[in-house]
């Protein structure tokens, strides 16, 4: 029995030695493929980690450029509605050479109505318009050979 038993203790040991230079073979193995694979392996994290980076400006700078739209059409926005506001009152004060005129004939046809209440009244208006920045009459406006006579008809109801 203490034959078998020592061929047994033989064999196991020759195992362990054959076990124990695989693992050694693996190791260096492994090493190699680390050293070789980890070169590549650390060049494509360190790509990845950079489109990772570039992706996250690209979308900060996105966002930056929504902001800022939003933000000019706000502004947009308001200088339009001041701009109306203000033409608006603009409007409001100036009165065109029409608005003069008819608010002159209606204040000359109050004062001297000394005609029948439904008599109409036919008046020649010379309508002054401003043309490049000074006054002109429409007739000087109008070609040669055209009527500048305007006719208002007023009836009193």
């Amino acid at each position: 029995e203490v034959e078998a038993l020592l061929k047994q203790i033989a064999l196991a040991k020759q195992k362990e030695l054959r076990l124990r230079v695989e693992k050694k073979r693996i190791r260096d193995e492994l090493g190699q493929l680390q050293a070789v694979g980890g070169h590549y392996t650390g060049t494509l994290w360190s790509r990845e980690e950079q489109t990772q980076k570039q992706l996250v400006e690209v979308r900060r700078a996105k966002e930056q450029l929504q902001t800022q739209k939003q933000a000019e059409e706000e502004k947009f926005a308001k200088l339009s509605d001041n701009l109306k506001e203000q033409e608006l009152k603009f409007r409001k004060r100036v009165t065109s050479p029409f608005q003069q005129t008819a608010a002159t004939v209606v204040a000359q046809r109050n004062e001297g109505s000394n005609q029948t209440d439904n008599a109409d009244t036919l008046l020649q208006v010379t309508v002054p318009v401003v043309a490049d920045g000074k006054h002109e009459s429409m007739s000087q406006l109008l070609p040669p050979g055209t009527c500048s006579l305007a006719v208002f008809r007023f009836s009193k109801n």
